[in-house]
């Protein structure tokens, strides 16, 4: 197995955007350079697209993408690079997905403060890279294990379900986690 060089943590809203709030938002969070560990760059409109109308934060390390199209409201945090090194598999992707999730609980947090709910019972994760992690059978049941043992270490403890969303090889793998505990919780 290889270590996924892109991963994204994709969280529910509880209600759909106005997706018009997030330009001058997002400008503002690249100002104060809002995100921890993270330069911010640029903006992107994406709300022309049918069915799946978004804003993008890009970031050198990560983007933001908030999104609202038909009837489910997202985010997705997408780290991209910087990766933290460790000195075995279990160890870097252990690493690359505590980057990962503290990044995404981040913006969560900034989200809310911003009187934006985030859904805070699941999330869904994607390995963005088909060479490290394919949607095949195969490929879910090597990945389900050390998936499994590098977040509930992130949650320390905390029971952790995964239920592979897509089987279908031309799609990235992903993974709807659900812990027992509120994510609300995994923020301390």
């Amino acid at each position: 197995m290889n270590l996924p060089q892109r991963l994204a943590v994709e969280f529910a809203l509880d209600a759909a955007p106005d997706l018009d709030t997030f330009i001058p938002l997002f400008h503002r969070w690249i100002q104060r350079q809002r995100l921890t560990n993270q330069l911010l760059v640029d903006v992107a409109d994406y709300r022309h697209v049918p069915k799946e109308a978004s804003v993008v934060l890009v970031g050198y390390q990560a983007d933001v993408i908030v999104g609202g199209g038909g009837e489910r409201a997202w985010f997705s945090y997408l780290r991209k690079r910087d990766w933290p090194a460790g000195d075995s598999f279990a160890e870097s992707l252990y690493r690359r997905l505590g980057v990962t999730l503290s990044g995404a609980l981040e913006t969560a947090a900034f989200l809310e403060e911003e009187g934006i709910a985030v859904e805070q019972s699941l999330f869904t994760l994607r390995i963005l890279d088909r060479l490290a992690a394919s949607s095949d059978p195969e490929s879910a049941r090597a990945w389900q294990e050390p998936l499994r043992t590098a977040l509930a270490t992130f949650f320390k403890g905390d029971e952790v379900a995964l239920t592979l969303l897509e089987q279908d090889a031309r799609r990235a793998f992903a993974v709807r986690v659900r812990l027992r505990e509120s994510l609300e919780g995994a923020k301390a």
